[in-house]
């Protein structure tokens, strides 16, 4: 008997989709201007490319932020248990456009209270409602998470704009998540 592949990106993506449904009407109040939460998946160079590209286009049906990054590679456990597909670490990067001259306590005011938070929260219950995915900790989802006013990444020198934009951010770091497999 063969197992389904298994496509983490869609998985994700698919509950990226559900946060977007449960949360557009209350950022739409918040910021008119929103029109939905861009997922991308990719390495850095690839998504940086990407919102680029939607920046010179000007393309109005497509916002860049709020942003959802699943960042690639990914490396999948195989073998370990019997029907179950493990992956980790992931890395995730929640993102939303910030003004580049407000502090810190501004920052969370205006982008990790309204925006990045509520995005951070319904993700993780996404998560635990997705009846593929397990938890791996009693509490949810074992992982790190880190906000990152003004985002320049892991070790960023001064002034480095990582996405070409002025960002807030939350960094899901070494997410782990287990996957039911499904049988052919």
């Amino acid at each position: 008997m063969t197992n389904k592949p298994v496509y983490i990106p869609d998985i994700i993506g698919e509950n990226v989709a559900r946060v977007q449904t449960k949360l557009l009407a209350a950022f739409q109040v918040l910021d008119p201007t929103i029109i939905g939460i861009n997922y991308q998946y990719g390495p850095y160079k690839e998504v940086f490319g990407n919102l680029v590209q939607m920046t010179k286009t000007n393309d109005t049906s497509v916002k860049k932020y709020p942003l959802v990054w699943l960042v690639l590679p990914l490396f999948e456990r195989m073998g370990t248990d019997i029907g179950v597909y493990g992956v980790e670490p992931i890395r995730i990067i929640i993102a939303r456009w910030g003004n580049a001259r407000d502090k810190t306590p501004t920052r969370y005011e205006k982008n990790f209270k309204k925006f990045l938070y509520p995005i951070y929260m319904e993700l993780l219950n996404q998560f635990s409602l997705d009846k593929r995915l397990l938890k791996t900790d009693s509490n949810g989802f074992k992982h790190t998470k880190i906000d990152w006013p003004y985002w320049g990444g892991d070790n960023p020198t001064p002034d480095v704009n990582v996405l070409s934009d002025y960002v807030d951010a939350i960094e899901i770091k070494d997410l782990e998540l287990k996957i039911k497999l499904s049988n052919c």
